[in-house]
């Protein structure tokens, strides 16, 4: 302890270094990729948008030759695929319409400073926001091993958009968390969210407990209203409907005893330049995939359908509802958020869709709150915390499933943060982290 004391300020500059040369690594590493590569989901979002801005269905249009190169995705699934490969909500979409007008190679660049600018506005509002010098050191240790991630790698290979979510989750917690009114914000805040993401829907489930739910309540209806109000007056009401019609349809694809992972989808005769574009994956469709119902399937070849697993969901929900609302009152509006986080991250686990690797860009909003509040966390938690990130970064292949225990380690963090904190948040209205 001496030595870090005595040394402190020679190892914070270390780490800043540390951090700053990762980033610089980390930036040319995702560049190279990007020149080289193919941002595949990147672009069913973009060609998305631009069926709805011609009136087509984003789920149920097929390109053939006869329609322009520009509203052509590689991979549509074979005959037997009534829906095409688009799964982004009508909302998003709806959000990319400007994008979409622009070539992609334009789009591409744009949403690749997109992603880094997110990250690092997450970033700076913790960091900035900490008035705690270790908060802030391992802040940029733990933003040094994200940016070497698997996850983050493939996030920004493929143009994933999941950044989204734990910006405007971040942004809420920072500047909203000691304000009187804090869960209307969060309500606010988690509505944008569902009405970006439907499956959102669970982090709202321990606010319905809370004894504040009137006030978070007000936030989700404001902006269910300025939603509804959207889908009128841009007529999108039969995208929703075809939106969950091709959802259902997904699920029914994923729930199969003999799932293929998308071996079987056929490529597309395509033109052999889109956009100035040639590099187009070869592939079949990704299969990283990472969900607890399917692991077990590969793992232990077990099987059981989408209802049990929603049983087995439901009835972990309720047993730690009943924990913290029943027996031990709890109010704190930051334990709430965090439990809703949980809630949604093991929604995401036990539905009948896959887990990719870049749903862990999800994990940045709980992990900097950990981080952020280090102080109030147990030591033995924060070093499993950080085992975590270090097997997230797949320097070096350790076990099996490295990248799936790393995950599962941060994600568990938070659990064991909540119920190591029962006792200190019983029935304290006024305290918050």
């Amino acid at each position: 302890m001496n030595f870090f004391i005595k040394y402190q300020k020679s190892i914070n500059a270390f780490i800043i270094f540390l951090f700053l040369s990762t980033l610089c690594f980390s930036i040319y590493r995702d560049y190279k990729n990007y020149k080289e590569g193919y941002p595949c989901d990147l672009r069913k979002r973009i060609v998305g948008a631009r069926y709805m801005a011609k009136g087509y269905s984003p789920y149920f249009f097929k390109w053939t030759p006869a329609y322009p190169p520009e509203l052509c995705i590689q991979y549509e699934g074979d005959s037997t695929f009534k829906q095409n490969i688009v799964t982004l909500p009508p909302s998003y979409t709806w959000l990319l319409l400007p994008l979409a007008k622009l070539p992609f190679p334009a789009i591409e660049k744009i949403w690749f400073a997109f992603q880094y600018l997110s990250l690092l506005l997450i970033f700076s509002t913790f960091y900035f926001k900490s008035n705690n010098k270790n908060s802030q050191s391992l802040l940029l240790l733990a933003y040094s091993f994200l940016l070497l991630s698997k996850s983050w790698m493939m996030n920004m290979q493929i143009g994933q958009s999941y950044i989204l979510f734990p910006l405007l989750l971040s942004i809420m917690y920072v500047f909203f968390n000691k304000h009187p009114k804090a869960l209307f914000y969060y309500g606010f805040s988690i509505g944008i969210c569902i009405w970006l993401k439907p499956s959102y829907v669970f982090f709202t489930l321990p606010f319905l407990f809370s004894e504040n739910r009137i006030t978070f309540l007000k936030g989700l209806f404001i902006v269910a209203a300025l939603c509804l109000f959207q889908v009128i007056l841009f007529n999108q009401y039969q995208n929703w409907i075809d939106f969950f019609r091709s959802s259902n349809n997904w699920m029914e694809y994923y729930s199969q005893r003999d799932f293929d992972n998308g071996i079987h989808f056929d490529k597309l005769e395509t033109p052999a330049v889109i956009e100035t574009q040639t590099n187009f994956s070869a592939h079949p469709l990704p299969g990283y995939i990472a969900n607890i119902p399917i692991e077990l399937r590969s793992i232990f070849n077990i099987y059981a359908s989408s209802t049990v697993y929603g049983l087995i969901l439901l009835g972990i929900i309720a047993i730690i509802t009943f924990i913290f609302f029943y027996i031990k009152k709890i109010s704190d509006p930051t334990i709430v958020l965090l439990l809703g986080f949980c809630f949604n991250y093991l929604g995401e686990i036990f539905l009948w869709l896959p887990k990719y690797d870049y749903y862990f860009v999800e994990l940045f909003f709980p992990l900097c709150i950990l981080v952020y509040n280090q102080h109030k966390v147990n030591r033995n938690t924060l070093f499993l915390l950080f085992t975590g990130l270090f097997f997230c970064t797949y320097l070096f292949k350790i076990i099996p499933m490295q990248l799936l225990i790393g995950e599962y380690l941060i994600a568990g963090c938070v659990f064991l943060f909540l119920f190591a904190n029962l006792k200190k948040f019983t029935a304290d209205k006024k305290y918050c982290i």
